[in-house]
């Protein structure tokens, strides 16, 4: 997955240039932020000398290249400016999102020009979390802290500023981050700073880009949601403040991560999602629990990071039907058992056959033909009774007597399989993959 850093530096110079030990300190912060296959954006208000936009033309880190738009703010009104502005956001995204990463560097000290590309790449949709936010300014700090909480490109997105100023030593750069969510609130921090001596120095554990959402210290999140059960519903019970309590996969999910990320969900009441994402557009809600499928229409509104979902696919097809076979009245029973059974028939067979003539040689019964011994043998395996008259010799009785046990206990054996296999008939196995619906269905 191609990774978007556009890093957009907003450069206050007015009609002060920055020295090449100032450039020298915007380049040592880019320098860590660098990837290969990288190109550079460069945006200018139009007041930036031509010696500066070359040298940092010629100067910064860009392994694919840079490309460069001018948006002049003097002489024109706040209507065009927007759309010029608009215009200009447009093409940059276009780069983007043709590029594998891309640098994105704004140069002015213009407080509205500020304000004004805060608001487009908001709506143009130009910065997303991997964006690389970095704001270079020579603002005042005071102006500067106000710029920053007050749009949400700057306080909420992964943002940092670099403060370019001079001081009676030389050169100075520090390097500001805007917390939103802290133990004191959102606040401005400075975590680094650059001097030409001493090089670039951090100040605070926290790296330049810090995850502003790893803990949000119990603020409250709105979340915009509505009954849609099994995800999302309320029961009859009330919380404790009198309120519904809410139950649901989705709710039982975002609760998990609101107590992973620390923080108080606030549903705020909706008679649609599509105000539901309405509201989440214009950032009045910051989540809603719902399944975004990757639709054109949402597309034009907003981006998806990655889409995933949790239902399966699979194979839809006729339930095959059975046939009536004769063989059915083999299935029963397993291989095994049907030639254990003629093996042992046919032992019994010759056993009664052999002791019926030891028996007759004595004179002690009457003489049974061997087609007589066939037909009690298999008749009483099929629960028939003797043909003829029973043995009178005791070996011959004992015989009859295991030759009874044994065709009891396959009769019940089989009559018992042959009625599940009836109640519950085996239906060929179901093809599971693509290549086995390819051999198994008729085209």
């Amino acid at each position: 997955m191609a990774v978007f850093h556009l890093i957009f530096i907003l450069l206050g110079i007015s009609s002060l240039i920055l020295t090449s030990s100032g450039f020298e300190g915007v380049n040592a912060v880019l320098r860590t932020l660098t990837e290969p296959h990288c190109s550079v954006i460069l945006m200018t208000d139009g007041n930036t000398s031509p010696d500066t936009t070359n040298k940092f033309l010629r100067d910064v880190p860009a392994p694919w290249g840079v490309s460069m738009y001018e948006m002049p703010m003097k002489g024109h009104n706040v209507n065009r400016t927007n759309t010029r502005f608009d215009e200009i956001i447009t093409e940059a995204r276009r780069s983007r999102a043709l590029s594998w990463c891309v640098s994105v560097v704004v140069l002015s000290d213009d407080p509205a020009f500020l304000a004004s590309f805060a608001e487009s790449s908001l709506r143009g949709r130009l910065l997303v979390w991997a964006t690389r936010l970095l704001v270079v300014t020579r603002l005042p700090l005071q102006e500067l802290r106000q710029l920053l909480k007050n749009h949400w490109t700057f306080s909420m997105m992964n943002t940092i500023v670099i403060y370019a100023a001079g001081t009676p030593r030389g050169p100075w750069c520090g390097v500001y981050v805007y917390l939103p969510y802290s133990p004191s609130g959102g606040q401005v921090m400075l975590v680094a700073s650059w001097t030409p001596v001493e090089g670039l120095l951090s100040l605070t554990n926290l790296p330049f880009f810090y995850d502003k959402f790893s803990n949000l210290y119990g603020a409250p999140m709105n979340v915009t949601a509505k009954d849609y059960k099994p995800y999302w519903f309320e029961l009859q019970e009330t919380a404790a403040d009198g309120s519904k309590k809410l139950t649901g996969m989705d709710y039982l999910l975002l609760e998990t991560v609101a107590r992973t990320l620390n923080f108080t969900i606030e549903v705020l009441p909706i008679a649609n999602w599509a105000e539901a994402l309405d509201r989440v557009v214009s950032k009045e809600s910051f989540i809603t629990p719902v399944i975004h499928a990757v639709l054109r229409q949402r597309l034009e509104r907003f981006d998806y990071t990655i889409p995933y979902t949790y239902a399966s696919y699979s194979l839809s097809m006729k339930m095959p039907g059975l046939t009536p076979k004769w063989q059915s009245l083999y299935y029963p029973l397993a291989d095994i058992v049907w030639l254990s059974i003629v093996v042992v028939t046919g032992l019994m067979i010759v056993v009664m056959y052999v002791t019926n003539k030891i028996s007759d040689f004595r004179g002690s019964h009457r003489h049974l033909e061997p087609g007589t011994v066939v037909l009690e043998v298999v008749g009483t395996l099929f629960s028939q009774n003797l043909y003829k008259t029973l043995p009178s010799s005791d070996p011959s009785r004992v015989l009859v007597v295991f030759w009874l046990i044994f065709a009891f206990v396959v009769g019940t054996a089989y009559r018992g399989n042959l009625t599940a296999a009836l109640t519950l008939p085996k239906y060929p196995p179901k093809p599971e993959t693509l290549s086995e619906v390819v051999q198994t269905v008729r085209r």
